[in-house]
């Protein structure tokens, strides 16, 4: 009689813990992610900001660690996420002039840029490519 209930408690708990693991999201991109809210701000450097004043729907909160850009874009109506029904896009990262990559997260990091300032371009565009004339500039300057 124990060896059952032994049976039927490993057999209910393994249904449950296997019933879980389905649910877990897919990453949307191979750049490290990390919420703003958790970085460390101790010792980063001022960062100037250069931003369009006439368009409100597009907001960019960025700094500066080490050698590392911190980089939250916060835009109204447009999601990154491939998956959703509305009105999607990506974010296109230019530095210094030159396209770096193309991005489907809404907060992401560069790492490893050389010290020095750099000027720092995030264009929101349609998944094909198509503009949504948001654009933000700003510089960043690594120590």
């Amino acid at each position: 009689m124990r060896h059952i209930k032994n049976t039927f408690f490993i057999l209910i708990f393994s249904s449950l813990l296997s019933a879980c693991q389905k649910d877990i999201p897919e990453p949307e991109t191979n750049i490290s992610i990390l919420p703003i809210e958790y970085a460390n701000a101790a010792g980063d450097q001022p960062v100037s900001v250069i931003e369009d004043k006439g368009d409100k729907t597009f907001f960019v909160r960025h700094h500066v660690r080490g050698e590392n850009l911190y980089i939250e874009c916060m835009v109204s109506g447009i999601s990154f996420r491939s998956n959703h029904t509305g009105n999607t896009g990506k974010i296109i990262l230019s530095i210094d002039g030159k396209k770096i990559k193309e991005i489907s997260s809404a907060a992401f990091i560069v790492k490893g840029l050389n010290p020095g300032t750099h000027k720092v371009k995030l264009e929101i565009v349609k998944t094909n490519n198509e503009p949504y004339h948001l654009i933000k500039e700003f510089y960043a300057t690594i120590p």
